[in-house]
């Protein structure tokens, strides 16, 4: 398959362009940042640029493993070519899943998206991050369900005490942390 030979460097590729784009036009024409911000980790485009420039050094990675894959499969000489390779209806029923996976990610978000305001965001977070985990199939409940908990309340304390940003609580706004 083409998508197999290609699909890192390709999705690679994809991700790459998005990031230079998000760094080159969104980033600078889409997030405004006020002339009095001293601490450059509290300026509104710092965060967004960091997530971008990490990316693209993702997207990097991807693309060089995926060239790497390549050239180490030809060279071995074992890949088989479209002619000979075998239907196999596993390969049929792996991709139907990882896009059926995809597709609940994307509602997931969506309902992430919208749970955020009624419900408040660190219970919103830690319901996504559950569902988001047993999503992706780890099934180690004693290290993920911690990690999901913990997190949201974490990033809650740092961003309302030591950044002074407020987080919206949702039906929680009554409880003073």
């Amino acid at each position: 398959m083409k998508f197999e030979k290609y699909g890192d460097i390709a999705a690679g590729g994809v991700v790459a362009a998005f990031s230079i784009l998000g760094l080159a036009y969104l980033v600078p024409i889409g997030v405004k940042s006020p002339p009095n911000v001293s601490v450059a980790p509290l300026a509104p485009p710092f965060w967004p640029s960091i997530i971008l420039w990490m990316m693209l050094g993702f997207a990097a990675l991807i693309v060089l493993k995926g060239i790497y894959g390549m050239s180490r499969a030809d060279s071995a000489g074992d890949a088989p070519s479209d002619a000979e390779a075998p239907a196999d209806k596993d390969t049929d029923s792996t991709m139907n899943a990882r896009v059926t996976r995809t597709a609940i990610a994307v509602v997931l978000l969506f309902i992430y998206q919208a749970a955020i305001e009624p419900i408040g965001m660190v219970l919103a977070s830690i319901i996504a991050g559950l569902a988001f985990t047993f999503l992706a199939g780890e099934r180690r409940y004693r290290f993920f369900v911690p990690v999901a908990v913990l997190l949201p309340i974490v990033l809650y304390y740092f961003f309302t005490k030591i950044a002074a940003i407020p987080i919206p609580l949702g039906f929680f706004e009554f409880i003073e942390f």
